[in-house]
């Protein structure tokens, strides 16, 4: 199975969906409620999450038996998070992106350059649903957050990612195109807006105090 898409992030609703599909691979199975797959309830459920997908389905030619697995699985993790007695502990965004290795692996996922594939990233999550924070974002998805550890910015950027997402930026921009602060800071607010988490213009000045000492760290120049 090839999923692959060349259009804008997925809307929340997707991506939200993709998160219960990937903690379907993590979830305590032997903790969960019980949940009757023939009642009205269950099999509304499964319906309008297939017409949910729909759209990512079609471009990601999604075998019509595929589709209702899926939607299946999604519809059963919803039911049994809504009924549990006492919240579970949120999956760390580290896991779910192994899951997703893992999935988009089996799938044997073939790509081009700058594809955005369903599910989404632990990144495009944080972003879509908690304002770019983990922790939040599985607030809002009914899960216990661990005390430990970092509340906000849990997915911090490493070196490696601000280089990247510069790199990524002076593409964008063009040849011959002077590369400004200003440039970025409009860059990265459209990148966030489409679920992308790329550093924002206030985090890469934190890290780099001077935007030209951040271009040389990636290689780049004005």
């Amino acid at each position: 199975m090839t999923f692959v898409s060349r259009r804008a992030a997925f809307g929340n609703t997707l991506v939200e969906m993709g998160f219960w599909y990937l903690y379907s691979f993590l979830a305590a199975k032997e903790e969960a409620p019980e949940i009757s797959e023939e009642s009205p309830e269950f099999i509304a459920q499964v319906q309008q999450n297939l017409e949910d997908l729909t759209p990512a389905f079609n471009e990601q030619k999604v075998q019509p038996q595929q589709r209702q697995e899926i939607a299946e699985i999604i519809a059963r993790m919803q039911y049994q998070h809504a009924a549990r007695e006492i919240p579970p502990v949120a999956p760390s965004g580290a896991k779910i992106d192994r899951v997703r290795s893992r999935v988009l692996g089996n799938w044997r996922l073939h790509s081009t350059k700058g594809a955005i594939l369903w599910p989404p990233t632990a990144r495009t999550i944080a972003v879509r649903l908690g304002d770019g924070a983990w922790n939040d974002a599985m607030r809002k998805l009914g899960f216990t957050v661990s005390s430990r550890g970092r509340e906000r910015g849990g997915l911090r950027f490493t070196d490696a990612d601000f280089k990247a997402a510069l790199q990524e930026f002076a593409q964008a921009q063009g040849p011959g195109v002077s590369l400004t602060f200003m440039k970025y800071n409009e860059w990265a607010q459209k990148q966030r807006e489409l679920g992308h988490l790329v550093p924002s213009s206030a985090t890469l000045r934190q890290r780099f105090v001077r935007w030209p000492h951040a271009l040389e760290a990636a290689g780049l120049s004005h």
